[in-house]
């Protein structure tokens, strides 16, 4: 939507810094202090910003207002030191409000409905003394009660023939009300959620053989915003106190729906403090297979459930019909025994290619995408980068049904590829992190045995850095893809600028593609998207072939997913225009390794190319969320020859951020607040392998693995890859960026 402005041009547009959502400050608070000239329009980015954007109707007024805003003592806003300068926009012209609608039907969902004062203020403190006494179920942030019928967490369902505690009295009331209106089912189940400030609910849709029809729910002592998400679509509904809301038909089969972690809401550009709340659903139990027309969203028509974290840590699984039976042996890629150096093709025969939609039904561009390849035989490698060393294929993880892999015809190439190692220590997603500016910083630090130790001999081998890299980085995706990939959709708009800047018809490699976010900025370019990850690589194919997108859009999108290592990108020399290198390099475990990548990079990009590379920043935008929580760990000093001095690692409990938070380029690479791990996880059996289970929060627990630079520092190693030039190198809120170009001739 923004950026800064080049060469220091001042624009109509202002940035105004510590101020905003996050720190208490809404709209109507920020144009408290603002010069009325101008007729100053405030624009908030998203419901956790610690900063706003102010567009007045001219230069002249805006270049006032920034003078007389630098100017204001903290007493005039609120306490808050401001930061001011200019904003360039990009783009159309931004909506000034941002929040959740107050009607249902103006979200657009089918079959969601919303009745406001369903209950008075005497009911509602007289249900809430009702189902409050008696014994409550804890989960990881909040608790639960049942009645009728237990929901079993664990299978997702419920056992029909087990009924528990009946209704209490006032609940058959309300009940026999809900029941009166047209096409409601027969409610005969009720789970009851105490939600403290701040916890919310992972996006889920219930069960389609658990229950049938309707499913309603009253939220009781306090408001909330909930979300419904389909498709990439995203509608959010505010739901006040005392409020009934009913999903039925397409909105409770096809959409989930999510309750963001947050303490405040934004409505109609209002801050809307949150509280404690409670929340009563209502269903009716079925326990029968479901026939709907949503078979993507249907257990009973994909087969069996994918195992939940709970019933893994128990050793077992459910079928869509609530049967137990064994957890499932990860199943393995079977690789053919072709040698590399007979390895010749196309890209989606150099690597494990995961496709939503074949790349000649594409539209024109992807023809293109054929002739890209060449083999990465490890002797024209050698001189690039280290060679990876081939992985036991019983590691990797299962390939699902939702996206096809072609195998490639290299075992060796393959294997690196994937780089499907044993997972790290995290189900909120703690990354593991390194600091520091020179070759190597510190030591690797954790207590032998412990789950976060390193491998043996860390930091003294390539190998061991690898599988270093394999255990805290590539396993760890592959286990929380799912709900890694729904906590970054936005797409940032410094990468975004940079892929508008290119000209149309450019082949675009972004290495480290993740979930696939950069595929659509735009239709007349065609991207190369890679990942080790097969987790990521998988919900990224399924972006190219959406159940419910027409064929037009199926044929816009001029993208392809590769499974495939960043050391070993399956395209030919100079194949690509552009590279989108996006919070990758900072996975890499020491400087020898992450020298490699930028060859690689380079290797892949015709000359006169550039490339987009971020990463990590030792300079935190709010160090008390990231460095003060992260633990040091250590390992012996890399003998690496090109190495002088170690690297310290941590293990950092920096948490993903929420969906709801929408960051900007900046904000997506903070820390922020986090979302508790939901509590439904599909982890494989494999995957199962070194994870900590956290009685007190219960959940699971994984560790990332990072290493985060100092100022230069990523500039400095692009200095050292010969035939690369920096073009451009800037700070942006917790990441380092560098765009680089690969030199015309190369010296």
């Amino acid at each position: 939507m923004f950026s800064r402005p080049r060469n220091g041009e001042t624009t109509r547009h202002l940035f105004v810094g510590n101020c905003g959502p996050a720190v208490g400050l809404g709209e109507q608070n920020c144009l408290s202090f603002l010069p009325e000239a101008g007729h100053p329009q405030v624009i908030i980015p998203n419901a956790q910003a610690s900063h706003i954007f102010v567009t007045f109707d001219d230069v002249a007024t805006a270049e006032k207002a920034l003078k007389v805003l630098k100017q204001l003592p903290s007493v005039a806003t609120f306490g808050r030191s401001l930061v001011v300068h200019y904003a360039a926009l990009k783009g159309p012209d931004p909506k000034p409000a941002y929040g959740a609608y107050i009607r249902a039907e103006d979200c657009g969902v089918p079959g969601l409905s919303l009745i406001e004062d369903f209950v008075d203020p005497t009911e509602e403190e007289e249900i809430l003394r009702e189902v409050g006494a008696g014994d409550w179920e804890l989960l990881a942030r909040r608790r639960v009660r049942h009645f009728g019928y237990k929901f079993e967490y664990e299978a997702r369902n419920v056992d029909v023939s087990k009924p528990i505690e009946p209704m209490p009295a006032l609940v058959q009331s309300l009940m026999q009300r809900m029941r009166a209106m047209p096409g409601m089912p027969a409610l005969d189940q009720l789970t009851v959620n105490d939600y403290p400030l701040g916890v919310g609910l992972s996006p889920h849709i219930d069960t389609h053989s658990a229950f049938q029809g309707a499913i309603c729910s009253l939220s009781l002592a306090g408001p909330t915003v909930i979300e419904f998400r389909r498709d990439g679509v995203h509608r959010a509904l505010r739901l006040p106190a005392r409020s009934l809301l009913i999903m039925a038909d397409e909105a409770r089969l096809a959409w989930q729906h999510y309750i963001p972690h947050r303490k405040s809401d934004i409505v109609n550009s209002i801050i809307i403090p949150r509280g404690h709340r409670i929340s009563l659903t209502f269903r009716q139990v079925w326990g029968q297979p479901c026939r709907c027309r949503f078979p993507e969203c249907c257990d009973s028509q994909q087969g069996q459930l994918p195992p939940t974290r709970r019933a893994l840590l128990q050793g077992v699984t459910f079928t869509s019909q609530g049967s137990v039976g064994d957890v499932p042996a990860p199943t393995s890629i079977d690789h053919s025994s072709k040698p590399a150096s007979d390895c010749q093709g196309t890209f989606q025969q150099q690597c494990a290619f995961v496709q939503g939609s074949s790349p000649t039904q594409r539209g024109p561009g992807s023809a293109s995408s054929s002739s890209i390849a060449q083999s990465s035989d490890a002797e024209s490698l050698a001189s690039q980068q280290q060679p990876l060393q081939p992985r036991d294929d019983s590691s990797a993880a299962p390939v699902g049904t939702h996206a096809s892999v072609r195998q490639s015809s290299d075992a060796e190439s393959l294997a690196s590829q994937q780089h499907l190692s044993q997972p790290g220590d995290d189900s909120s997603a703690a990354p593991v992190s390194t600091s520091g500016s020179s070759p190597l910083h510190g030591a690797h630090q954790c207590e032998p045995g412990s789950p976060r130790s390193l491998p043996a001999g860390a930091g003294c081998s390539h190998r061991s850095h690898q599988e270093l890299e394999g255990t805290f980085v590539t396993s760890m995706y592959d286990a929380i893809a799912p709900h890694f990939s729904a906590t970054r959709f936005a797409v940032w708009p410094r990468v975004k600028s940079f892929i508008e800047s290119l000209p149309a018809g450019t082949i675009v490699a972004d290495v480290g593609c993740g979930n696939g976010k950069y595929f659509g900025v735009r239709h007349d370019i065609m991207v190369l998207g890679s990942d080790c990850s097969i987790g990521l690589a998988k919900v990224a194919a399924r972006r190219l072939d959406p159940p419910h997108a027409s064929q037009a859009a199926r044929v816009s999108l001029r993208a392809d997913v590769a499974l495939a290592d960043g050391f070993r990108l399956p395209m030919r020399d100079a194949a690509c225009d552009a590279v989108l290198c996006i919070a990758v390099l900072h996975h890499i475990s020491n400087v020898p390794r992450r020298l490699a990548m930028l060859r690689q990079l380079l290797r892949v990009m015709r000359p006169g190319g550039r490339a987009y590379v971020s990463v990590w920043a030792t300079l935190q935008e709010d160090p008390a969320k990231t460095l003060a929580k992260w633990e040091p760990m250590q390992a012996s000093p890399d003998p690496t020859p090109t190495q002088t001095s170690t690297e310290s690692a941590q293990v950092v409990e920096i948490p993903d951020p929420p969906d709801w938070a929408k960051p900007s380029p900046s904000e997506a690479c903070s820390a922020g607040t986090h979302a508790p791990q939901p509590e439904d996880l599909d982890v494989t059996a494999a995957q199962l392998q070194g994870v900590r289970f956290d009685e007190k929060k219960q959940t699971l627990v994984f560790r990332r693995y990072y290493h985060l630079f100092e100022e230069a520092e990523l500039a400095d190693l692009v200095g050292q890859v010969e035939g690369a030039q920096v073009e451009d190198c800037f700070y942006d809120k917790s990441n380092w960026c560098v765009v680089m170009r690969k030199a015309l001739s190369e010296p």
